[in-house]
């Protein structure tokens, strides 16, 4: 039987090679040992497939009858022509296929000299019983063209599972492993380890067996260790379990706070942890790898942020202070969570590269509660932003009170306009790279800061009145 496919085992033998062609039928195979054969050719004109399409394809036929129980693995990653292989035992005309492959993904560490290989593992084979290897030419039907294969033999068998299940325990931060035995092949007992700590479990016997728990968001790596023989350890590939954040529903959407600075989203990558599809209405098609499928990308996830007092909002989101990003798409709704009603969708407005910028006018929206909806523009690449929300037009600092100061317009096109109770000392305008760019020290209640030479993006302006400084941030557009 067939592993499943999160299992991988590596069967090494000492073999040699040498030169071996086929017969043209199953009546004709030739007799092999195990080991390395080059420069394998398929007559072109011997018709002789069988368990591929009977009579279809030409075929080179070799067979093999182990004198003790075990496991056969068999492959053409060497190097040579494009194969297709099948695997069966019973009478020639009637045979059942026990296993068949054509582009292997399975090629043993360092072996790739074929790019169109096939390959088969672990595949019990009981003493005394002849088992077949058909090779067709499906792909290859040139005759000059030769490949190379190799037959491994294995004493031990490996156990067999049915599955593995990874059991979620969201609220704890942790999962834990389930491995369902179908069998322990030639093993007494064999034990589960990983690469993380030094816990074990025993299993003596079919059964579902539990391990320990992981922290989520771990790699795991687990070996199922034969009691007798290493050869027929398994190694599973590295295995993780995400849960959703907390904001992967609307339901569950994190308030924004007007006019705060861009606050970071709290997955630190959207998909590959755990985000999934909320359910709401259909995705806008304006951010869509696939306009088409609106429902093929990796999950969203969901602000909301209640619309000032004019009706005017802006929600902007960037890539993420580390310098880890991704391409936003961002959708905009009025009304309820299960009764959304689309506002605006944005795909690239952002001056930051990739991502999204909706601007809300709106007096009929003035007071009311509207959510945010992001998610990954390609479908399930890795994500990770920040998002805020500003006022796009008159905004007001509160400078304790007596230095309270506002500003306009945001977006600004050329001058951006300062008014204060107080005299305004300094200004100072930096670039995302923290560079200031420019400076004054107007010393009036009233300041006009000219931008108009400024290139297109996002700014911080740092004000100061009374000796107490303040930073709000504008978009140059």
């Amino acid at each position: 039987m067939k592993k499943i496919t999160l299992l991988f085992s590596l069967l090494l033998v000492t073999s040699f090679g040498f030169s071996q062609n086929g017969g043209d039928t199953c009546g004709a195979a030739v007799a092999v040992t195990p080991g390395t054969f080059t420069g394998t050719l398929i007559n072109d004109a011997s018709n002789g497939s069988e368990m591929g399409a009977v009579g279809t394809y030409s075929s080179a036929w070799f067979s093999y009858t182990p004198t003790q129980d075990g496991t056969i693995s068999i492959n053409s990653c060497n190097g040579g022509s494009d194969t297709r292989l099948y695997v069966g035992t019973g009478t020639c005309g009637s045979l059942t296929v026990l296993d068949s492959n054509d582009d292997s993904v399975g090629c043993p560490d360092g072996v790739s000299g074929n790019d169109y290989a096939s390959a088969v593992f672990d595949i019990p084979v009981t003493t005394g019983v002849t088992y077949y290897i058909e090779w067709d030419d499906r792909w290859d039907n040139t005759p000059t063209v030769a490949f190379d294969w190799t037959l491994e033999f294995q004493a031990c068998i490996s156990p067999t599972l049915n599955a593995i299940s990874i059991v979620d325990n969201c609220a704890g931060g942790t999962f834990s492993v389930d491995f369902d035995f179908a069998d322990l092949g030639t093993a007494s007992s064999v034990v589960i380890s990983n690469d993380y700590d030094a816990s074990t479990v025993a299993v003596s016997g079919p059964g579902v067996y539990s391990t320990s728990s992981f922290p989520i968001d771990n790699n795991i790596v687990f070996t199922i260790e034969h009691d007798t023989d290493s050869a027929c350890d398994i190694v599973t590939v590295p295995i993780t379990d995400t849960c959703p954040p907390d904001n992967d529903l609307c339901a569950g959407a994190i308030p924004l706070t007007p006019g705060a600075v861009f606050e970071t989203n709290p997955l630190t990558g959207q998909n590959q942890f755990g985000a999934t599809d909320s359910g709401e209405l259909p995705l806008p098609g304006c951010a869509l790898y696939d306009p088409a499928d609106v429902t093929g990308f990796g999950g969203d996830v969901w602000f909301s942020v209640v619309v000032p007092g004019d009706g005017n909002i802006t929600i902007e989101t960037q890539g993420d202070p580390s310098g880890n990003g991704g391409d936003t798409g961002m959708a905009v709704y009025s009304g309820a969570c299960g009764s959304l009603v689309l506002v605006e969708c944005d795909d690239d407005d952002s001056p930051d590269g990739n991502y999204s910028l909706v601007s809300v006018v709106n007096p009929a929206l003035a007071g009311q509660t509207i959510y945010v909806r992001v998610w990954e523009y390609g479908g399930n690449n890795p994500l990770s932003f920040q998002i805020s929300a500003y006022s796009a037009t008159l905004s007001t600092v509160d400078l304790n009170n007596e230095n309270a100061f506002s500003y306009f317009p945001n977006p600004v096109n050329d001058k951006l306009t300062l008014r204060a109770q107080n005299n305004i000392q300094n200004v100072s305008v930096y670039n995302m790279l923290g560079q200031e760019v420019v400076r004054t020290a107007p010393n009036t209640l009233t300041s006009e800061v000219d931008m108009n030479t400024l290139s297109s993006g996002a700014y911080f302006v740092q004000v100061t009145i009374n000796d107490t400084t303040e930073t709000i941030r504008v978009i140059k557009k």
